[in-house]
């Protein structure tokens, strides 16, 4: 599936679309001024136990992805992260005591900082209408590094059963030297 965002905003889709390219298609990027936007609309069914849920991409055609492709919208290298939000639609569940785990992630899918944004936020605190403030390491006022960063969640525990919600990353890009 190939994606394209028009100079409207508007996001066209180009092909069939699986699973996991749907969680891909629904992010959106926000590039006005000198602050920029990524906003990705997660199901519960998105998070899984490794980031194996977002790779979408077999960068090594032996049958199974194990890369971030190039439809998912990256933080820059070099970038500083000035706001982290997740914002929960439909409370989320779990079977035991699910943790929340966002973090950043290197193109080959290897973890730059596995809970750098949101670090092991209980279900508990997961209630419907509520606005999550991102406390890991990276979440503000930090450098991602010398490479492109892909964002990816996970769940720590138990898995999630239910649960839906938007996440927000804003960052600065940095001018090239």
């Amino acid at each position: 599936m190939t994606i394209y965002t028009n100079s409207d905003g508007l996001v066209q889709y180009y092909g069939p679309r699986t699973t996991n390219e749907i969680a891909i298609a629904r992010q959106h990027i926000n590039d006005s001024g000198s602050e920029r936007t990524i906003e990705l609309d997660v199901e519960y069914t998105h998070i899984g136990s490794g980031i194996s849920t977002f790779l979408d991409q077999d960068s090594n055609f032996n049958g199974s992805n194990d890369s971030f492709s190039t439809s998912h919208a990256y933080i820059p290298a070099n970038a500083i992260i000035t706001d982290v939000k997740f914002y929960v639609k439909t409370a989320f569940t779990s079977g035991g005591s699910a943790t929340l785990e966002v973090g950043l992630y290197a193109k080959a899918g290897g973890a730059i900082d596995a809970d750098g944004l949101i670090a092991a936020q209980a279900v508990a605190g997961l209630t419907a209408n509520t606005a999550i403030v991102g406390a890991g390491a990276l979440a503000t006022n930090d450098n991602v590094g010398t490479a492109n960063a892909y964002v990816g969640m996970t769940y720590g525990t138990a898995a999630f059963t239910a649960g839906s919600g938007r996440l927000v990353v804003r960052y600065v890009p940095q001018r090239p030297q």
